[in-house]
C-alpha cells in the first residue's frame, strides 16, 4: 500500500484557541519526510490499497482498511499486533466499514446501519451500541472523536439535511447534542467532514468538499468558520471544478483528502488540481 502525497499543508490554530473571535491563521507548506512505510509490513500483514484513515493512540497505529472492513493495529514500528472487526452480517461485523475511534483501550467501529461495534485492542468483540435511525445510517466522517461518555461524528441523517451534520451520542446510543455547520445547501451538508479535538479545548470540523473549517467550543457550540480557499493548491482545485459545471459530480468533488490534528496543528492532505482532477493520479492510493 502506497500513499501519493501531492500537497501537504499545515495550519496553526493557536490564535483560534486563544481568541475564539479571531479568524487569523498561519499557513506553512512543507515537504513531508518519509519515516516509516507500510511497504515494510511483514508478509503476515495484509494491507489493501484502500486505507481510509489512520489513528495513532497510546503508541499504536490503527489503520482503517475499507476493502477488508477491518482495523489493522500495529505498534509504533509497524509491527503487527491485531486485526479488529471483519466483513459480514453477524455480531461485530459490517458489510461496509466507514469510520472508527479509539478511547480507553477500546476501538469503536461504525459503518452501514445504526450500530457502533465495540472491541478491545486485541480484536475481541465486546458490545454493540444502537442509535436512532434518524441520526443517519451512514457515518460520513473517517474518524470519530471519543472522550469520556461522548461519541462525536458526522452523520447523513435528518439532522444533516437540517444543517446539523455533527451528532454527539452517549455510550448507550442516546443523542446528547447536534451541532450546526456553516454550509446550508443540502448537497453540501452530506459532504464528509472530519471532526478534530483541540489540545487546549474546542473542536474543528474540516469539510472535505468545500474550503471551510468550522470552529467549535468545548461543548460543540459553533463559534465561527475559517475560509481556506486562498491556499494556493485549494484555489487551483476550486478553479478547475468551476470550469466543469456540467459534471454532475462536481458539487461533491473532494478538495481535502484527509486531515489530522496534533498539538493544535491541523495537517491537510489536499488533492492537487493537475490534469483531470477525477484521475486516480490526483488522489491517495
Amino acid at each position: 500500500m502506497k500513499l501519493k502525497f501531492k500537497n501537504l499543508l499545515i495550519l496553526y490554530f493557536g490564535i483560534l484557541i486563544v481568541s475564539c473571535n479571531s479568524n487569523d491563521t498561519k499557513i506553512i507548506p512543507f515537504t513531508p519526510k518519509l519515516v516509516y512505510s507500510t511497504d515494510n509490513f511483514s508478509d503476515t500483514i495484509f494491507v489493501s490499497d484502500y486505507i481510509n484513515s489512520i489513528i495513532f493512540h497510546d503508541n499504536n497505529y490503527y489503520f482503517l482498511d475499507l476493502r477488508s472492513a477491518t482495523i489493522i493495529c500495529t505498534d509504533e514500528n509497524f509491527e503487527f499486533k491485531s486485526i479488529i472487526g471483519r466483513r459480514g452480517q453477524g455480531p461485530g461485523e459490517f458489510p461496509f466499514l466507514q469510520t472508527f475511534g479509539v478511547f480507553d483501550d477500546k476501538v469503536y467501529l461504525g459503518g452501514t446501519g445504526t450500530i457502533l461495534n465495540v472491541f478491545d485492542t486485541d480484536g475481541k468483540f465486546l458490545s454493540a451500541i444502537s442509535y436512532d435511525s434518524g441520526v443517519g445510517q451512514i457515518i460520513v466522517s473517517s474518524r470519530m472523536v471519543i472522550k469520556e461518555n461522548k461519541i462525536t461524528g458526522c452523520f447523513n441523517g435528518e439532522y444533516s439535511t437540517e444543517n446539523f451534520p455533527i451528532v454527539t451520542l452517549d455510550f448507550s446510543g442516546n443523542i446528547i447534542d447536534v451541532s450546526e455547520g456553516t454550509v446550508n445547501d443540502v448537497t453540501k451538508t452530506i459532504s464528509s467532514r472530519s471532526v478534530h479535538e483541540l489540545e487546549h479545548g474546542g473542536f474543528l470540523s474540516v469539510i472535505n468538499s468545500f474550503p471551510v473549517i468550522d470552529v467549535y467550543d468545548n461543548n460543540m457550540n459553533y463559534m465561527h468558520s475559517v475560509d481556506i480557499s486562498y491556499i494556493d493548491v485549494i484555489k487551483k482545485h476550486l478553479n478547475q471544478i468551476k470550469s466543469r459545471p456540467e459534471d454532475p459530480y462536481t458539487v461533491l468533488s473532494n478538495i481535502i483528502a484527509d486531515s489530522y490534528c496534533v498539538k493544535n496543528k491541523l495537517y491537510l492532505l489536499c488533492y492537487s488540481a493537475v490534469g483531470n482532477i477525477y484521475n486516480s493520479e490526483n488522489s491517495c492510493k
